[in-house]
């Protein structure tokens, strides 16, 4: 692409050169008609516009190539951010299946992230390459969700996986502070250049006050280039539903209902490679503008 643009501008100067009228004399009269001055003006623009385009194709050009240089083999940081509230507590089984689908499908060297929340939000596991570790603690958390249904549960530790640090001053909160949890996950990017992607699952069902606001989120994941999708149940009502398909159009995510093929279609996003196609097409209907402009400023003297 460099090559093209460097053909260009030879171009760019060949014409200019070739352009140039054969000098003659008594000049003067033909410089000072409308016609003559007209034709330079045009010229002049012709030629300003498509060197603004070469400028614009070569800055965009430098850019796909540190996308492909900063994607690092186009791998990503993921988060779950699971809701652990007690309407959930059936469908998260479903939904904890499909996670764990989507780590073991990741092709590229993706690093994932799990967060729970309910009043307040834990890490359950810290933003890392251990795939195994991950699918534990989904596994884990799974089995804590399972037996807390369960009457006669005497697994203490099993018990609190899902519970402890996720009911902090629900008191005072209240619970399923949604808002409030999916602003935490969003502190687990760190700086870098990698894509940034927050998967949340809840049914947006909100028992107490959060202090974050929506608008909060959205600002918040534009300045850190943060994605946000969710997966919902289907029985989500319809203002909690609007409020998140919202949230992940604003986002540049999508929301999910719950489905046999969810896992899949957030699988085929997560396994994406950072699309270098559109800069390349941009570049093309840049340069093919800019050598329209210079076979027009070519012939606009004559």
């Amino acid at each position: 692409m460099i090559l093209i643009e460097i053909i260009i501008l030879i171009i760019i100067i060949d014409v200019k050169t070739k352009t140039t009228p054969h000098t003659i004399a008594n000049t003067k009269y033909i410089e000072n008609t409308p016609y003559y001055k007209k034709k330079v003006i045009q010229y002049n623009i012709f030629k300003i516009m498509t060197l603004l385009l070469f400028i614009t194709t070569f800055i965009t050009t430098i850019n796909m190539y540190k996308i492909a240089k900063d994607s690092l083999n186009n791998n990503k940081d993921i988060n779950f951010c699971i809701d652990v509230s007690q309407s959930l507590d059936t469908s998260n089984t479903k939904t904890i299946e499909n996670l764990e689908k989507i780590i073991k499908n990741s092709k590229n060297k993706n690093r994932f992230s799990i967060t729970i929340f309910n009043t307040s939000a834990i890490t359950l596991s810290p933003t890392t390459y251990d795939y195994k570790y991950n699918i534990n603690s989904l596994r884990t958390l799974e089995k804590s969700l399972k037996l807390n249904r369960e009457s006669n549960n005497t697994d203490l530790y099993l018990k609190n996986y899902a519970i402890s640090g996720t009911l902090v001053n629900s008191k005072l909160k209240g619970t399923s502070l949604i808002t409030d949890g999916i602003m935490s996950c969003t502190t687990n990017f760190s700086k870098n250049n990698k894509e940034k992607i927050l998967i949340i699952t809840t049914d947006n069902k909100k028992a107490g006050t959060s202090e974050t606001k929506i608008k909060d989120i959205e600002k918040v994941a534009k300045e850190k280039n943060i994605k946000i999708y969710a997966i919902t149940p289907k029985n989500i009502e319809e203002n909690n539903k609007k409020e998140l398909e919202s949230l992940t159009k604003n986002t540049k995510g999508k929301l999910f209902i719950e489905s046999s093929t969810i896992s899949n279609n957030i699988t085929k996003i997560i396994n994406m490679k950072k699309d270098r196609q559109e800069l390349i097409k941009i570049n093309f209907i840049i340069l093919t503008i800019s050598i329209t402009l210079l076979l027009l400023n070519k012939k606009v003297l004559l």
